[in-house]
Protein backbone atom coordinates (compact mmCIF):
# COMPACT_ATOMS: atom_id res chain seq x y z
CA UNK A 1 0.00 0.00 0.00
CA UNK A 2 1.26 3.32 -0.77
CA UNK A 3 2.89 5.18 2.34
CA UNK A 4 1.41 8.53 3.52
CA UNK A 5 3.48 11.28 4.72
CA UNK A 6 6.41 9.45 5.07
CA UNK A 7 8.65 11.87 3.56
CA UNK A 8 7.26 15.09 5.88
CA UNK A 9 7.40 12.42 9.08
CA UNK A 10 11.43 11.24 7.99
CA UNK A 11 12.13 14.87 8.38
CA UNK A 12 10.83 15.43 11.58
CA UNK A 13 11.80 12.31 13.05
CA UNK A 14 15.55 12.46 11.75
CA UNK A 15 15.87 16.25 13.06
CA UNK A 16 14.69 15.11 16.71
CA UNK A 17 16.89 12.19 17.04
CA UNK A 18 20.46 14.17 16.16
CA UNK A 19 18.43 17.09 18.07
CA UNK A 20 18.38 19.25 15.77
CA UNK A 21 14.75 20.68 15.60
CA UNK A 22 13.74 24.16 14.11
CA UNK A 23 12.38 26.20 16.58
CA UNK A 24 10.22 27.05 13.80
CA UNK A 25 8.02 25.08 10.80
CA UNK A 26 5.92 25.87 8.21
CA UNK A 27 3.21 23.39 6.77
CA UNK A 28 2.54 24.45 3.40
CA UNK A 29 -0.36 22.48 1.36
CA UNK A 30 -4.28 22.84 0.49
CA UNK A 31 -6.85 21.73 3.38
CA UNK A 32 -7.14 18.00 3.94
CA UNK A 33 -3.80 17.39 2.61
CA UNK A 34 -2.67 15.67 6.09
CA UNK A 35 -1.07 18.53 7.96
CA UNK A 36 -3.17 18.15 11.21
CA UNK A 37 -2.61 14.46 11.09
CA UNK A 38 1.31 15.04 11.03
CA UNK A 39 1.04 17.65 13.94
CA UNK A 40 -0.66 14.77 15.84
CA UNK A 41 2.03 12.53 15.65
CA UNK A 42 5.10 15.24 15.58
CA UNK A 43 2.92 15.56 19.16
CA UNK A 44 3.19 12.39 20.23
CA UNK A 45 6.69 12.04 19.23
CA UNK A 46 7.64 14.68 21.62
CA UNK A 47 5.57 13.54 24.07
CA UNK A 48 7.40 10.30 24.16
CA UNK A 49 10.50 12.52 24.66
CA UNK A 50 9.83 14.04 28.30
CA UNK A 51 9.97 11.80 30.85
CA UNK A 52 6.99 13.73 32.83
CA UNK A 53 3.87 14.70 31.46
CA UNK A 54 4.32 18.38 32.52
CA UNK A 55 7.03 18.65 30.82
CA UNK A 56 5.00 18.98 27.60
CA UNK A 57 2.77 21.43 26.41
CA UNK A 58 0.80 21.80 23.12
CA UNK A 59 -0.88 25.39 22.45
CA UNK A 60 -3.24 25.70 19.52
CA UNK A 61 -4.37 29.30 18.10
CA UNK A 62 -7.18 29.68 15.37
CA UNK A 63 -8.37 32.09 13.85
CA UNK A 64 -11.36 34.56 15.19
CA UNK A 65 -14.28 34.68 12.87
CA UNK A 66 -16.98 38.03 13.28
CA UNK A 67 -20.62 36.64 14.71
CA UNK A 68 -22.47 37.76 11.61
CA UNK A 69 -19.53 35.54 9.14
CA UNK A 70 -16.99 37.10 7.39
CA UNK A 71 -12.98 37.19 6.79
CA UNK A 72 -11.58 35.18 9.88
CA UNK A 73 -8.20 36.95 11.57
CA UNK A 74 -5.48 35.89 14.17
CA UNK A 75 -4.84 38.56 16.55
CA UNK A 76 -1.98 40.15 17.90
CA UNK A 77 -3.42 39.30 21.57
CA UNK A 78 -3.39 35.42 20.40
CA UNK A 79 0.12 35.59 19.74
CA UNK A 80 0.58 37.97 22.80
CA UNK A 81 -1.03 35.38 25.34
CA UNK A 82 0.94 32.47 23.63
CA UNK A 83 4.08 34.44 24.18
CA UNK A 84 2.70 34.47 28.52
CA UNK A 85 2.33 30.83 28.11
CA UNK A 86 5.54 29.66 26.54
CA UNK A 87 7.52 32.51 28.86
CA UNK A 88 6.45 29.63 31.62
CA UNK A 89 9.43 27.46 32.66
CA UNK A 90 9.73 23.96 31.57
CA UNK A 91 12.71 21.55 32.91
CA UNK A 92 15.90 21.16 30.72
CA UNK A 93 14.10 18.42 28.69
CA UNK A 94 10.91 19.57 28.26
CA UNK A 95 9.12 20.70 25.12
CA UNK A 96 6.51 23.46 23.91
CA UNK A 97 4.57 23.04 21.05
CA UNK A 98 2.75 26.13 19.29
CA UNK A 99 0.32 24.91 16.06
CA UNK A 100 -1.34 28.08 14.66
CA UNK A 101 -3.83 26.65 12.10
CA UNK A 102 -4.44 29.15 9.06
CA UNK A 103 -1.42 31.26 9.71
CA UNK A 104 -1.71 32.82 6.76
CA UNK A 105 -4.43 35.14 8.64
CA UNK A 106 -2.67 36.21 10.99
CA UNK A 107 -2.83 40.56 10.62
CA UNK A 108 0.09 42.36 10.47
CA UNK A 109 0.58 43.39 13.78
CA UNK A 110 -0.24 39.64 15.05
CA UNK A 111 2.95 39.16 12.58
CA UNK A 112 5.16 41.72 13.91
CA UNK A 113 4.60 40.12 17.39
CA UNK A 114 5.03 36.63 16.47
CA UNK A 115 8.58 37.63 14.65
CA UNK A 116 9.60 38.82 18.10
CA UNK A 117 8.62 35.46 19.27
CA UNK A 118 10.72 33.69 16.89
CA UNK A 119 13.94 36.16 17.15
CA UNK A 120 13.90 34.61 20.84
CA UNK A 121 13.07 31.63 21.45
CA UNK A 122 12.63 29.91 25.00
CA UNK A 123 11.74 26.62 26.78
CA UNK A 124 12.65 24.56 23.71
CA UNK A 125 9.33 25.61 22.03
CA UNK A 126 8.73 24.82 18.29
CA UNK A 127 6.12 26.99 16.56
CA UNK A 128 4.23 24.84 13.62
CA UNK A 129 2.37 27.38 10.73
CA UNK A 130 -0.56 25.64 9.21
CA UNK A 131 -0.47 27.27 5.92
CA UNK A 132 -2.41 27.49 2.14
CA UNK A 133 -1.11 30.76 1.35
CA UNK A 134 2.42 31.14 2.14
CA UNK A 135 2.90 34.14 0.27
CA UNK A 136 0.82 36.37 2.88
CA UNK A 137 3.28 35.43 5.34
CA UNK A 138 5.94 37.87 6.09
CA UNK A 139 9.32 37.45 4.29
CA UNK A 140 10.85 37.61 7.29
CA UNK A 141 8.58 35.23 9.43
CA UNK A 142 9.14 32.57 6.77
CA UNK A 143 12.85 32.96 6.44
CA UNK A 144 12.83 31.77 10.36
CA UNK A 145 10.76 28.57 9.26
CA UNK A 146 11.88 25.46 8.17
CA UNK A 147 9.44 24.51 4.85
CA UNK A 148 7.27 21.58 4.96
CA UNK A 149 4.92 21.31 1.64
CA UNK A 150 1.85 18.77 1.60
CA UNK A 151 0.66 17.96 -1.70
CA UNK A 152 -2.55 15.83 -2.62
CA UNK A 153 -1.92 12.06 -4.05
CA UNK A 154 -2.56 12.18 -8.08
CA UNK A 155 -5.43 10.06 -9.02
CA UNK A 156 -4.27 6.93 -9.50
CA UNK A 157 -2.03 7.14 -6.20
CA UNK A 158 -5.29 8.02 -4.17
CA UNK A 159 -7.12 4.66 -6.07
CA UNK A 160 -4.09 2.53 -4.60
CA UNK A 161 -3.95 3.97 -1.52
CA UNK A 162 -8.18 3.59 -0.63
CA UNK A 163 -7.74 -0.04 -2.27
CA UNK A 164 -4.95 -1.15 -0.11
CA UNK A 165 -7.16 0.23 2.67
CA UNK A 166 -9.70 -2.61 1.49
CA UNK A 167 -12.26 -0.86 -0.29
CA UNK A 168 -13.46 -1.86 -3.64
CA UNK A 169 -11.85 -0.42 -7.66
CA UNK A 170 -15.45 1.05 -7.61
CA UNK A 171 -15.75 3.11 -4.60
CA UNK A 172 -12.00 3.74 -3.75
CA UNK A 173 -12.09 5.82 -7.79
CA UNK A 174 -15.64 7.54 -6.44
CA UNK A 175 -13.62 8.82 -3.31
CA UNK A 176 -11.01 9.75 -5.32
CA UNK A 177 -12.81 12.26 -7.66
CA UNK A 178 -14.64 13.53 -4.80
CA UNK A 179 -11.73 13.67 -2.29
CA UNK A 180 -9.11 15.11 -5.05
CA UNK A 181 -6.00 13.70 -3.54
CA UNK A 182 -6.63 14.76 0.15
CA UNK A 183 -6.03 11.91 2.57
CA UNK A 184 -7.89 13.58 5.36
CA UNK A 185 -10.80 14.33 2.70
CA UNK A 186 -10.60 10.78 1.32
CA UNK A 187 -10.62 8.91 4.99
CA UNK A 188 -13.71 11.01 6.53
CA UNK A 189 -15.51 9.63 3.36
CA UNK A 190 -14.12 6.40 3.15
CA UNK A 191 -15.12 6.41 7.25
CA UNK A 192 -18.32 8.18 7.41
CA UNK A 193 -21.50 7.12 4.68
CA UNK A 194 -23.22 10.09 5.31
CA UNK A 195 -20.72 12.12 4.76
CA UNK A 196 -20.25 10.39 1.28
CA UNK A 197 -23.79 10.24 0.48
CA UNK A 198 -24.04 14.08 1.09
CA UNK A 199 -21.42 14.82 -0.88
CA UNK A 200 -23.15 12.44 -4.13
CA UNK A 201 -26.28 14.72 -3.22
CA UNK A 202 -24.14 17.90 -3.72
CA UNK A 203 -22.73 16.97 -6.99
CA UNK A 204 -25.91 16.08 -8.53
CA UNK A 205 -27.06 19.33 -7.45
CA UNK A 206 -23.82 20.99 -9.34
CA UNK A 207 -24.77 18.61 -12.80
CA UNK A 208 -28.35 20.48 -12.46
CA UNK A 209 -27.00 23.62 -12.23
CA UNK A 210 -24.71 23.35 -15.19
CA UNK A 211 -27.12 22.01 -17.24
CA UNK A 212 -29.79 24.79 -15.84
CA UNK A 213 -30.94 27.66 -17.65
CA UNK A 214 -29.39 31.04 -17.45
CA UNK A 215 -32.66 32.30 -15.53
CA UNK A 216 -31.88 29.97 -12.76
CA UNK A 217 -28.10 30.30 -12.38
CA UNK A 218 -29.36 34.19 -11.70
CA UNK A 219 -31.90 33.03 -8.80
CA UNK A 220 -29.13 31.12 -7.51
CA UNK A 221 -26.60 33.55 -7.40
CA UNK A 222 -28.75 36.07 -5.69
CA UNK A 223 -29.53 33.36 -3.25
CA UNK A 224 -25.56 32.66 -2.10
CA UNK A 225 -23.98 35.77 -2.54
CA UNK A 226 -26.18 37.25 0.38
CA UNK A 227 -23.63 35.18 2.55
CA UNK A 228 -19.84 35.11 2.25
CA UNK A 229 -18.76 32.15 3.48
CA UNK A 230 -21.56 29.98 1.46
CA UNK A 231 -20.28 31.64 -1.43
CA UNK A 232 -16.90 31.28 -0.58
CA UNK A 233 -17.96 26.96 0.09
CA UNK A 234 -19.51 27.00 -3.10
CA UNK A 235 -16.87 28.36 -5.40
CA UNK A 236 -14.82 25.55 -3.89
CA UNK A 237 -16.34 22.77 -4.30
CA UNK A 238 -17.46 23.81 -7.93
CA UNK A 239 -13.97 24.03 -8.44
CA UNK A 240 -13.79 20.39 -7.31
CA UNK A 241 -16.69 19.07 -9.22
CA UNK A 242 -14.83 20.79 -12.40
CA UNK A 243 -11.28 19.13 -11.66
CA UNK A 244 -13.00 15.85 -11.14
CA UNK A 245 -15.03 16.19 -14.74
CA UNK A 246 -11.13 16.47 -16.34
CA UNK A 247 -9.86 13.37 -13.87
CA UNK A 248 -12.91 11.49 -15.56
CA UNK A 249 -12.41 12.92 -19.16
CA UNK A 250 -8.44 12.31 -18.96
CA UNK A 251 -8.46 8.82 -17.76
CA UNK A 252 -11.53 7.54 -19.16
CA UNK A 253 -13.27 6.81 -16.18
CA UNK A 254 -16.35 4.55 -15.54
CA UNK A 255 -18.63 6.35 -12.09
CA UNK A 256 -21.52 6.28 -10.60
CA UNK A 257 -21.32 9.70 -9.89
CA UNK A 258 -24.14 10.73 -11.81
CA UNK A 259 -21.66 13.15 -13.70
CA UNK A 260 -21.59 14.28 -17.39
CA UNK A 261 -18.99 14.32 -19.39
CA UNK A 262 -20.49 15.79 -22.64
CA UNK A 263 -19.13 19.39 -22.09
CA UNK A 264 -16.20 19.79 -24.10
CA UNK A 265 -13.03 19.28 -21.99
CA UNK A 266 -11.48 22.36 -23.32
CA UNK A 267 -14.33 24.86 -22.33
CA UNK A 268 -14.76 22.81 -18.65
CA UNK A 269 -10.61 23.21 -18.34
CA UNK A 270 -10.94 26.91 -19.27
CA UNK A 271 -13.99 27.56 -16.69
CA UNK A 272 -11.84 25.97 -14.11
CA UNK A 273 -8.93 27.95 -14.51
CA UNK A 274 -11.17 30.87 -14.07
CA UNK A 275 -12.67 29.75 -11.18
CA UNK A 276 -9.48 29.06 -9.33
CA UNK A 277 -8.49 32.35 -10.09
CA UNK A 278 -11.56 33.83 -8.53
CA UNK A 279 -11.87 32.12 -6.01
CA UNK A 280 -7.94 33.24 -5.10
CA UNK A 281 -9.04 36.57 -5.57
CA UNK A 282 -12.28 36.35 -3.61
CA UNK A 283 -10.62 34.93 -0.47
CA UNK A 284 -7.45 37.45 -0.44
CA UNK A 285 -8.81 40.50 -1.51
CA UNK A 286 -12.38 42.41 -1.45
CA UNK A 287 -14.62 41.17 -4.25
CA UNK A 288 -17.75 41.56 -4.69
CA UNK A 289 -19.61 38.19 -3.71
CA UNK A 290 -22.47 38.49 -6.40
CA UNK A 291 -20.05 39.35 -8.98
CA UNK A 292 -17.59 36.39 -7.91
CA UNK A 293 -20.43 34.21 -8.99
CA UNK A 294 -21.50 35.53 -12.26
CA UNK A 295 -18.01 35.35 -13.23
CA UNK A 296 -18.22 31.53 -12.23
CA UNK A 297 -21.30 30.23 -13.25
CA UNK A 298 -22.33 32.51 -16.45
Amino acid sequence: MIAIHEKQKKILSQSLELKRLSHAYIFNGEIGTGKSTVVEWFSEKLRDEVEHLWDFQCWQIYPEYPKGGGRGSIKVGQIERIKEKTDLKLSENGYQLVVIHEAELMNFTAQDALLKVLEEPRNRTIFILLVKAPYLLRETIKSRCQLINFAPLNFRQSIEWLTGLGLENEKATMIALIGQGRVDIMSELKNNLVVFEDKLKQWQEFQKIQDSPLYQRFNLIEKISQDREKTDQFLSQWLIYLRSIIMIKSFNVETNLGISTKADFLTIVQMAEKIDMIENLFKNVSLNKKLALEQALI
